[in-house]
């Protein structure tokens, strides 16, 4: 008959998939995280392709192991090169200390540049000359990033004003008025702008994140504290009676300290001048709130 001698009809053409690819981790790959974008672009040339396949969990892995054993900084591969090109070292305290410092130097530039909130991960990493990894293998969030910068600056000027004190035990314990001991204190080189301008911003940003106000009110706690046991030293050393407890005071001179050094910005004085506004400010509360010396 003559159907057959008919060709027989071609194999059905595979159907290819309407669904959008998916990674192993489960999400589309086209919305993937932007953290697991940076690892699976592929290796150059004959290397093997990361995408969507088991080398691309066990590269990840490796990230995350590495990130502690590379002189305490984090890595992620550039876009277009292999892992081999990983850097290979050790980590030490110091080291990581010293990638630690570098972030937060630039983050001070940055920010003084772009507020906390237009501040990146991406920019702050960049202008410290590290990766995004360098940054979440030094800190978590940019929040602990503003606590670890709180700390500093704030050690910074309290080890200024010890300093200062130490300097002024060899002229021995003369008979000063509260205020004359301020200025005293206080005759250092000037009040650092950005510093201002990062406290006031991390407050302002305090109010509104909750997770940065327990860090802010941590570091509070910490810096009357410090402020207190400098108080009780002048006044013992001086020969003070003070008004009120210590540590109320302590809360009084920070609140004036950084109510003067704001307004001074704000005035665009010049560093120095700040410095004289805030010494002179903290004198006159000093006299309010000490009586001195005791004969």
């Amino acid at each position: 008959m003559p159907f057959m001698n008919s060709p027989a009809p071609p194999p059905a053409r595979a159907r290819r998939s309407t669904q959008p690819r998916r990674t192993r981790q489960g999400c589309r790959y086209d919305q993937r995280p932007s953290e697991y974008r940076s690892v699976d672009t592929g290796a150059s040339g004959a290397a093997m392709s990361l995408v969507d396949t088991d080398a691309y969990r066990i590269q990840m892995c490796i990230l995350i192991s590495v990130s502690d054993r590379t002189l305490g900084v984090g890595w992620e591969p550039r876009r277009g090169a292999s892992m081999t090109e990983a850097p290979v070292g050790t980590s030490s305290p110091r080291s990581r200390e010293n990638t630690r410092a570098r972030l937060m130097a630039a983050a001070s530039e940055v920010f003084a540049e772009s507020g906390l909130d237009g501040a990146s991960v991406e920019a702050i990493s960049e202008r410290a000359g590290f990766t995004r990894g360098a940054f979440y293998s030094n800190f978590a969030t940019k929040e602990e990033l503003f606590a670890g910068m709180m700390q500093r600056v704030s050690e910074q000027k309290l080890e200024r004003v010890s300093s200062r004190i130490r300097e002024l035990e060899d002229e021995g314990a003369a008979q000063a008025s509260p205020a004359d001991i301020v200025m005293r204190v206080l005759d250092l080189e000037g009040e650092d702008r950005a510093g201002i301008v990062l406290m006031s911003e991390i407050r302002t940003n305090a109010m509104r994140d909750r997770r940065l106000a327990s860090a802010y009110l941590e570091w509070q706690e910490a810096m009357v504290g410090r402020v207190t046991g400098i108080i009780a030293d002048l006044a013992t050393r001086y020969g003070l009676r003070l008004r009120l407890p210590a540590a109320d005071a302590a809360r009084m001179l920070i609140q004036n300290w950084d109510s003067a050094a704001v307004h001074a910005v704000i005035a665009d004085l010049d560093a120095d001048a700040t410095l004289r506004l805030v010494a002179e400010r903290t004198a006159m509360l000093a006299s309010a709130i000490a009586d001195g010396p005791i004969d």
